[in-house]
């Protein structure tokens, strides 16, 4: 049923024209306060109240409920008290109490007090209602009242006696009036209504046109009239009468009887589409319209059958009845009014077309019938004659009569009224096959009228069909438009197959989701306040489960809600590309996508996740440093970074709470540094083992230098961020280099989530919370590597002191040389002496002066015995308790001291660190 035959029926709070209109009359003098805020200020005066204080709307709006601006001398401080009281207790209260109006006149009133509650039971207003009492209470002292009042009374004394029946009335009307005011003091339910949202309720002995009983009556009335439209030319036209039809038919007049008695008690729309609830408009409104006529076509002709009568005026009641019957065909005013309101739907209007069609040519059957009987009567050329020859069914004689039978004998009444139509419908639809045909004048006539007749309406009603039809199939065409325009498009652009099935592709998933819905264009016909709510409930998967939303004001989230719009993308769209600017912020309702950094996956995000750039703690607007891609059809809501800034600007306090609850799954700004792994090569060991240990190429590149720590990590340990796997290529022995280059030894730290990819496979968040880790991880790494560069560059003075102080000796020339005779006996093992026994300045360059003998080591002195990783080789402070293989890895820790000695000599000298000289002291002193 639309709208705008049903009227408003939105939930309304009705309450202040509910006061207004029951206390107009009685008690006009009011103001409502509001009882939930401190001070009560008031928050509506009556015209009555303004006009009987002096004080306009605007001066009375916000003030106290308590009236103290309307206290004076003579008021009484109980009085007050008692107001305040009942105000704060929020209890009702019936006072008499003096007031000053603006001008300053006193004036005795009755106040009356009494909280209003809303659907929860809450009190939340206050109506104050004041009655002028002043004449019938003592003159106030210190006001001058006793002329005017006196001369009051005087006149009406005088006045008082004019007729009995006068007073009478007076009499009667106060005591009414008087009643009626003592009900709304007392604050009866049923008087003071509720402050809530509610469907306007309508008065007694009223019924609503929409309400379920008023349908099914108004679908009975029409299933009636239509028959009555069937009916009546069928009996008037054919003579048609039979006892129970006219039973019917009185049955039937009485229903539309009831139908015009429920008319005058029914709502109606009006012209601003408000119902219409009033008694007195509603009886108004249906004398105006539809009563005159539903009246003549609902009187009960047929009990006019039933009354005793001659034969002769048997026939002339049969001939009343038959002219009286066809006003019966104005109850198709009904049909108009019932069927008006289901004319905008499609198949509705195709329904009542045909039937309408029907309509016609039923009528038209009864009209060619009747133009046989009634004007041709029954001639021989007539097409009911010729009709009677045909199916060997002839007219005969009544008896010795030389009239015939047209009653009795002949065709069928059936046969009569079916080929009647038959001529009608071929005529109406233009046809005309011929096989009945009008051969007399009058019937060529009704035929040509027919003729006409059916061409309008055929081309009217069939016209009309056709564009139902249209119309129901208008989306369904849109659609194979836009398919075909993409189409064309991409043919005359001569685009890659793989783009226009993307193109294809991207509509028809965005058709499946808003059905060629524009939404925008729907809301330009709602006022700010309805789009702000549409907003809200289409963005309602962001702004209730987001943590920076949840619990945000209501005006808040209407806010951002209107500057926010739904996109929806494919997979394998691009949505962020390389250097994009970051001005949108994008939340995840449906979907998951990637963000890739060149060709590496950085980052997966799903359904509830939010990236783009951080916009509150960023001042610009930035550039992204990665690719977004949409792995699925993914439905995102978007928003601009300076319209939310601008919301943020305007509530400041909901501001704080956003930068401190919005976390960005994935911040865009932000650039991963991604270090590849080299290929490696598998050295063999001499020994013919089995133990292959993969080579970095960079680490043999350099191994005349100590590892950094993130290098050592990097050998050591798996690092997630690498994308380029070790290629273990076999390599034989003589392929490498002659220098022999001793590895350390290292043990693989097993990869657990490698180990069990269903861990995380489908996990967004555990994806998200690696990178994030990964990232903290290089950063404490890089922290580290930069302790220990300090850390060894101290380590290193220490022992160019240790050195110089002559503290300083190596044990790799005794336990190395047992160990391993052959590094002994080699030039770098002589030059590794000379370095280390040579003072600090004087050290000769190994590359350019040949090798010389070791020199004899000094022992320490033996009273100031050393400690072990100082003591020489051999004393009985390092030979008494340390094993050989100690005794090894001590000597290569000795060597790659010496080197880095080496190394540190090319360097230029370096001021000692003063916390190394007082370590040096203090070793001195021991």
């Amino acid at each position: 049923m639309p709208a705008g035959r049903r009227g408003l029926v939105v939930p309304q709070n009705t309450f202040l024209e509910n006061i207004v209109r029951r206390s107009n009359g009685l008690h006009p003098n009011f103001i409502l306060g509001n009882a939930q805020i401190l001070g009560n200020p008031i928050v509506y005066a009556s015209d009555g109240f303004c006009k009987l204080t002096g004080f306009s709307r605007s001066e009375v709006m916000k003030k106290s409920s308590d009236c103290t601006f309307l206290h004076g001398e003579h008021t009484s401080n109980e009085s007050m008290k008692e107001i305040h009281d009942a105000l704060i207790n929020k209890q009702a209260l019936q006072l008499e109490i003096i007031i000053y109006k603006k001008d300053g006149l006193a004036m005795w009133v009755l106040l009356h007090i009494g909280p209003i509650v809303n659907e929860k039971g809450e009190v939340v207003l206050f109506l104050m209602t004041i009655k002028d009492i002043t004449e019938y209470k003592d003159p106030i002292p210190g006001t001058d009242q006793g002329g005017a009042k006196g001369w009051a009374r005087l006149n009406k004394s005088l006045t008082r006696h004019k007729t009995v029946l006068v007073a009478f009335k007076q009499k009667s009307a106060s005591q009414k009036n008087a009643q009626q005011i003592t009900h709304l003091m007392s604050l009866n339910d049923d008087i003071i209504p509720q402050y809530k949202q509610e469907i306007p309720e309508t008065p007694p002995r009223v019924i609503l046109h929409y309400n379920t009983f008023k349908t099914s009556w108004d679908w009975v009335i029409l299933i009636l009239t239509l028959y009555t439209t069937v009916s009546v030319p069928f009996m008037v036209c054919f003579a048609y009468n039979s006892e129970p039809l006219n039973i019917l038919d009185m049955i039937v007049d009485w229903l539309f009887i009831a139908d015009i008695v429920l008319n005058f008690h029914t709502t109606y729309v009006g012209k601003d589409g408000e119902i219409i609830d009033d008694p007195r408009l509603i009886r108004l409104n249906y004398l105006k319209t539809w009563f005159v006529l539903d009246l003549v076509s609902s009187l009960p002709y047929g009990v006019l059958y039933f009354i005793p009568k001659s034969e002769m005026e048997q026939t002339e009641i049969a001939n009343l009845l038959s002219f009286l019957r066809v006003f019966r065909l104005l109850r198709l005013g009904r049909v108009a009014r019932k069927i008006d309101k289901y004319l905008e739907y499609g198949a509705s209007t195709f329904f009542l077309l045909m039937l309408s069609f029907c309509l016609v040519a039923h009528w038209m059957a009864c009209m060619f019938y009747v133009i046989a009987t009634k004007y041709d009567k029954y001639d021989v050329h007539c097409w009911l004659y010729i009709l009677a020859d045909q199916i060997g069914m002839q007219y005969k004689k009544n008896g010795n009569s030389t009239e015939y039978d047209y009653t009795n004998t002949g065709p069928t009444i059936a046969a009569r009224y079916v080929s009647a139509l038959y001529y009608t419908l071929t005529s109406l639809t233009t046809i005309g096959f011929g096989n009945i045909s009008p051969n007399t004048t009058a019937e060529k006539l009704f035929g040509c009228v027919t003729m006409l007749l059916g061409s309008i309406l055929f081309s009217l009603i069939f016209g009309q069909v056709s564009a139902i039809l249209q119309q129901s199939q208008k989306n369904t065409a849109k659609y194979h438009s836009i398919i075909d325009n993409m189409r064309q498009f991409s043919k005359l652009y001569k685009l890659p197959s793989v783009l226009a099935d993307r193109i294809i592709d991207y509509f028809m998933s965005t058709w499946a989701s808003n059905k060629g819905i524009d939404t925008d264009e729907v809301l330009k016909y709602c006022p700010k306040d309805l789009q702000a709510d549409i907003c809200v409930h289409l963005n309602r998967v962001v702004l209730e489960n987001n943590l920076a939303f949840r619990d945000a004001p209501m005006g808040v989230k209407r806010a951002i809600a209107r500057n926010f719009w739904i996109c929806h993308v494919a997979p394998n769209d691009r949505i962020i590309h390389h250097g994009e600017s970051l001005d949108v912020l994008y939340f995840i309702a449906r979907g998951s996508l990637e963000v890739k950094q060149g060709e590496a996956v950085v980052g997966l995000l799903g359904e509830g996740d939010v990236f783009g750039d951080n916009v509150c703690n960023e001042p610009t607007v930035g550039q992204s440093a990665v690719d977004v891609h949409a792995l699925t059809y993914c439905d995102l809501h978007c928003i601009q970074r300076d319209a939310l800034l601008e919301v943020l600007e305007f509530y400041p306090e909901f501001a704080m709470k956003f930068a401190k609850n919005l976390q960005l799954s994935y911040n865009l700004r932000d650039e991963l540094t991604i270090r590849r792994r080299t290929p490696s090569i598998v050295v063999h060991d001499e020994e013919g083992g089995d133990d292959l240990r993969p080579v970095s190429v960079t680490y043999r590149g350099k191994r005349n230098r100590k590892l950094s720590l993130v290098e050592e990590l990097a050998y050591t340990y798996d690092i997630p961020d690498s994308t380029v796997d070790h290629a273990h290529n076999s390599v034989e022995e003589a392929a490498l280099p002659a220098e022999r280059m001793v590895l350390p030894e290292r043990t693989r730290t097993p990869n657990t989530l490698r180990a069990k990819p269903e861990l995380f496979q489908d996990s967004v968040d555990v994806i998200s919370s690696l990178t994030e880790m990964k990232g903290e991880v290089r950063r404490e790494i890089e922290v580290m590597n930069m302790k220990m560069t300090q850390l060894e560059q101290q380590v290193s003075l220490i022992l160019n002191l240790l050195k110089s102080q002559g503290h300083l000796h190596s044990r790799a020339s005794g336990n190395l040389h047992e160990s391993s005779g052959n590094i002994m006996d080699s030039p770098q093992h002589d030059e590794f002496n000379d370095s280390m026994n040579s003072p600090v300045g004087s050290r000769r360059d190994t590359r350019t002066q040949p090798p010389q003998s070791p020199r004899p080591r000094e022992d320490p002195p033996k009273d100031d015995p050393l400690p072990d990783w100082l003591a020489p080789p051999g004393s009985a402070s390092s030979q008494h308790s340390i094993p050989d293989w100690e005794n090894q890895e001590a000597d290569q820790s000795s060597a790659s001291a010496a080197r880095l000695l080496n190394k540190d000599e090319q360097k230029p000298s370096e001021q000692p660190d003063p916390r190394a000289l007082q370590i040096l002291k203090l070793m001195q002193k021991k």
